[in-house]
């Protein structure tokens, strides 16, 4: 990958993402700094003060590691993009259906989901991110025991269509639902009433959980979806009105969630998430 290659590619990320492209002295700051120059070399290249041209690298490298979920610095510029590029690459090298899945190589430390025919590959889930999780199925699993109206399950194998294959972190069946949609292979080829997905960091990442996800968790039918956000431990409720998943409620810290599939559950929020 060249170096305008690299700037057209972040440049076009950043528009996509957050509506925002890159000015003249940004992009002569990205580029100066892939080929390996300090910030003193590129202020005196452009004319520049030195320190504005560091402010102006910091800021560009702190939004850079918002839009990849990792730590973007001068040092590893090329590492990330080239890893990037390769993975989008691989992605969009042909659209996958779940016929394709038994042919890649299984991997405990990679998760294959395929929406609309586009393959994502992600690695496995951070620690508090898993233990969030946990928590959150621990507190349904218990009302269930007690009210004997379904099950919680933790990352089940959903195959709504042949090209429509994910792995929710957990979700809520009433067993009424679940042997309707469960095949031999203990996959769900129907929607559970509850989703929930726990956010990973990285913009892309949030953006299939609110945007790819949401829409088809909406068409397949789910009745309740909540997405949580772990780093401001906050939890977003979208339910079922008119045929899709509509915001119905933003809940934060002491707040109690609840809901109208899960008579007499409620649990503070603040539970679900470690100390």
């Amino acid at each position: 990958m060249t170096a305008e290659e690299a700037l057209n590619l972040v440049d076009s990320l950043l528009c996509s993402t957050f509506g925002q492209r890159l000015n003249d002295v940004q992009c002569a700051v990205f580029l100066e700094s892939w080929l390996g120059r300090t910030y003193a070399e590129i202020a005196v290249q452009i004319s520049y003060e030195h320190d504005y041209i560091k402010q102006i690298g910091c800021q560009l490298w702190r939004s850079l590691s918002e839009l990849f979920g990792r730590e973007v610095c001068k040092k590893n510029i090329q590492t990330v993009l080239r890893s990037y590029h390769q993975s989008s690459n691989s992605q969009q090298s042909s659209k996958k259906d779940t016929n394709n899945l038994e042919f890649l190589a299984a991997n405990e430390s990679t998760r294959y989901e395929i929406m609309n025919g586009e393959l994502f590959v992600t690695p496995t889930r951070h620690r508090r991110h898993q233990q969030v999780c946990l928590k959150i199925a621990r507190s349904l699993d218990i009302w269930s025991e007690f009210s004997s109206l379904g099950e919680t399950i933790l990352a089940p194998g959903m195959l709504f269509s042949p090209v429509d294959s994910v792995i929710p972190d957990v979700v809520w069946v009433s067993r009424a639902r679940l042997a309707q949609i469960e095949d031999e292979a203990g996959h769900f080829t129907g929607a559970p009433e509850l989703v929930i997905e726990v956010l990973s960091p990285g913009k892309q990442n949030e953006l299939q959980d609110k945007k790819a996800k949401l829409k088809l968790y909406s068409v397949s039918g789910v009745r309740e979806y909540w997405i949580v956000d772990r780093f401001t431990q906050k939890i977003e409720v979208y339910r079922r009105k008119k045929a899709q998943l509509i915001l119905v409620a933003t809940l934060l810290d002491d707040d109690k969630i609840t809901s109208p599939l899960l008579p007499g559950f409620s649990c503070c929020i603040r539970l679900f998430f470690p100390e």
